[in-house]
């Protein structure tokens, strides 16, 4: 599986095009092991998706990493929109940067 290419825009991105598929930024994503809806990071050139939308499907970041479950402690230096547990992807929130090289 190849990176999602994202269409860069102004601001945030809203679109991202994965192997022909197109996948939009959604603000909250609903995650069946937890049985509960989660809002997702926002930053300006990437954003997080699940992929596949059946059972089984995976938390993905358009920058080509995983992302997951986070606790505010952990992204509070990115967003004080949210004080809950949040979708961000897991190499931007280890290392500050995504998969990519971007931040």
């Amino acid at each position: 599986m190849s990176a999602p290419k994202v269409i860069r825009v102004y601001g945030t991105a809203k679109v991202a095009h994965l192997d022909g598929e197109r996948i939009e930024r959604e603000d909250i994503i609903f995650v069946d092991s937890e049985k509960a809806w989660f809002y997702t990071i926002d930053t300006d050139n990437h954003f997080v998706f699940r992929q596949g939308r059946r059972r089984g499907s995976t938390l993905m970041c358009t920058c080509g990493g995983s992302a997951g479950i986070f606790m505010y402690d952990a992204y509070m230096k990115y967003s004080s929109t949210n004080r809950g547990r949040i979708i961000a992807c897991i190499t931007h929130m280890n290392t500050g940067l995504h998969a990519d090289g971007s931040s």
